[in-house]
């Protein structure tokens, strides 16, 4: 793998294949067991390369793309899963499975049980039972609506990490301006209740 930055050649890896883009100085760089005098037995073969092809990070099982707020999802295996920011540092706890929605995380471990975490890796919500997310094309912001126990939904946005509202009720829909709980509709932006069919 030959490595070029604005027409010159910076760099030449053996063993190795281009995986992804990670960011917009970073790519993530696969082992590439199969190729000549490779190992074929190489577990953690993801790892996080500079523009010139230098390697700046460990060896990941697998390794993902950094968002907005800097952070990816790495695992050191199958079932190690972490968020890192740029500098490579594990910001969270050990998970199962870890999913990004927008700045925030769902996380769940090995009984499937599933919470909410921050960009920083702290647990927003440590039990909840369900979640729907919904990026508005209209202001480019998104939201996520979990439910934390039965008929108990908060809101957050997913950029900023903050809660908005909590409320009950047995359903939840989230549309492009405002979410609906059972008949109430709810504005994303303040959390207040503008209108309702009952």
């Amino acid at each position: 793998l030959i490595f070029y930055k604005n027409g010159e050649r910076k760099n030449i890896l053996d063993c190795a294949s281009y995986y992804q883009v990670a960011s917009d100085d970073l790519y993530i760089i696969k082992v590439d067991r199969y190729a000549d005098g490779c190992k074929a037995d190489v577990d953690n073969q993801y790892s996080y390369y500079d523009l010139s092809g230098n390697k700046k990070s460990d060896s990941y099982y697998a390794a993902g793309v950094f968002n907005e707020a800097g952070r990816a999802i790495v695992s050191t295996d199958y079932l190690e899963n972490y968020v890192i920011n740029d500098k490579f540092e594990i910001l969270s706890g050990e998970h199962y499975s870890i999913r990004s929605v927008g700045s925030l995380y769902v996380v769940w471990d090995e009984k499937h049980n599933q919470a909410l975490m921050g960009k920083d890796g702290k647990i927003l919500e440590n039990e909840i039972t369900d979640y729907a997310s919904y990026g508005s094309l209209a202001d480019d912001e998104s939201y996520i609506v979990v439910e934390v126990s039965k008929d108990t939904f908060v809101l957050y946005d997913t950029q900023k990490s903050n809660k908005i509202i909590t409320v009950s009720g047995k359903s939840v829909s989230l549309n492009e301006h405002y979410f609906m709980v059972d008949n109430d509709y709810y504005s994303y932006k303040t959390g207040k209740k503008f209108y309702s069919k009952n």
